[in-house]
Formats: C-alpha cells, sequence, structure tokens
C-alpha cells in the first residue's frame, strides 16, 4: 500500500502529519461525491483509533492520537462527534478551508484555477470515490466554478450537477468551462436587467451550456437598430 502527502503540509505540520492529513482529505472527497457524512455545513469522515492503527500499521495508537490532538491544536484539524450512540468512542474528522485549499492547490480567484497536488496518486482507497479520473475535471474544481459563476444560487444542487458532469468522459476542462461562464456573463442575456436572465448554476451545466455558441452584438449604427451576428471558431462572421 503507497502513502502520499502534500509537501507545503509536511513543510508546515510534519510529514507524518501531512500523509495522515491527506488520508482524511480523501475520504472527506469520496463522502462529498456521494453526499454523506454532511452535518453543520460541511462533509466529515470518521474513525476509531483501532481503524486507524489498522491503515497505519507503522504507527501506534499512542503516536496517532498525539498526531491527531497536535493537528487539532495547530488548527488544522476538527474534531467532531456524530455518533448516534452515547456510548460510541469513534471521532469524526473535518479539513478547515485552508487545508483544503492547500491541497487542492485551490486558487482564491477567478483567474486563477486550481492545480491539485495530490492528483498522482489516491491515498488508502478502499473504494475509489465516484468521480471521473479520466478528464481534468474533479470535484476539487467546484469551488473554482462556484467562485466564478454569477449566480449563487442552490448550491448543492450545482454540486450535485457538477458530480454528474464530472463523471461524462466528454466533460470539458475547468479552464474551458470557466472560460464559458465569462464568455456568457458578456452577452446581453445575461447583463440585462441586473443578471435576472442568468440561468442557476445547476441549470447551466445540466443543460450543457458550456458548449453554447455566444453571439456578439454589433453596436448599432447611428439613427438605426444593431444586429446580432455570429461568429465561428476562428472568429469569422457566419453569414
Amino acid at each position: 500500500m503507497d502513502y502520499s502527502f502534500n509537501v507545503q503540509l509536511a513543510e508546515q505540520y510534519g510529514v507524518e502529519e501531512a500523509v495522515l492529513l491527506n488520508n482524511m482529505y480523501f475520504w472527506i472527497q469520496h463522502n462529498a461525491a456521494n453526499k454523506s457524512n454532511f452535518h453543520d455545513g460541511q462533509y466529515w469522515t470518521y474513525n476509531s483509533a483501532q481503524a486507524f492503527a489498522e491503515i497505519f500499521p507503522f504507527w501506534s495508537r499512542q503516536k496517532i492520537d498525539r498526531m491527531i490532538q497536535k493537528l487539532k491544536e495547530k488548527g488544522a484539524l476538527i474534531i467532531g462527534n456524530y455518533n448516534e450512540k452515547s456510548g460510541d468512542r469513534t471521532r469524526w474528522f473535518a479539513l478547515p478551508d485552508g487545508i483544503t485549499a492547500v491541497i487542492e492547490g485551490r486558487a482564491d480567484h477567478c483567474s486563477e484555477l486550481s492545480n491539485p497536488l495530490l492528483k498522482s496518486e489516491q491515498p488508502l482507497p478502499d473504494n475509489k470515490p465516484d468521480i471521473n479520473t479520466d478528464t481534468n475535471i474533479t470535484l476539487a474544481h467546484f469551488d473554482d466554478f462556484w467562485a466564478c459563476y454569477p449566480k449563487k444560487k442552490s448550491k448543492e444542487s450545482a454540486r450535485k450537477a457538477f458530480m454528474k458532469l464530472i463523471r461524462n468522459k466528454s466533460a470539458p476542462t475547468i479552464e474551458r468551462l470557466i472560460e464559458s461562464v465569462k464568455e456568457h456573463m458578456k452577452t446581453p442575456d445575461w447583463e440585462k436587467q441586473d443578471g435576472q436572465f442568468i440561468p442557476y448554476p445547476a441549470t447551466y451545466l445540466n443543460g450543457g451550456m458550456y458548449d453554447d455558441e455566444i453571439t456578439k452584438p454589433l453596436n448599432p449604427r447611428p439613427g438605426g437598430g444593431g444586429r446580432t451576428i455570429q461568429f465561428d471558431e476562428n472568429g469569422m462572421v457566419i453569414p
């Protein structure tokens, strides 16, 4: 079994701690893809001390507990309890947005796209998450799309549509998807009435609107109405 880690997190918290965070990140993404273990506004993963000892046989339970406590104290790990039985001591774990952003190499702005550092290796999966690894777009890119999309409505529906999209082997790259959003934002339909006619993000994704051909209006001539023309992929006017 192979283990992987994020170099930046290893420099900040230690190599072993980075391996542990990488494992938790994988399972949190797995749960997000399957819409499970969602509590208090975020997705979680959980494990008992015994389970961690089996996943990492080269670490003792005491060492794992110390690593978890260290990461919690440094603000790199969130610990919760969503067990149904009061006597269940299984711990639940979530990652702060800052840690997730580092692992995903996620940019803060629409113009800077994700460059995940961990795409070449999956940490400790028993079952792969339900995402398409044959394309250049993954669930980790959803935040990039959401940050760029002008109408921020029904986020969970948008996430579901995004997950459906990335399972498609013909899905666009994240660069193309965001470029398409920017192109649509310049169209009259999206600009008029303060964006009232901008579709919900889930509608945009489910309808494949990222593949739409964009029409560009000519500037109206004095004394006459403007007309809308269509350009081909080379920027030439289509008669």
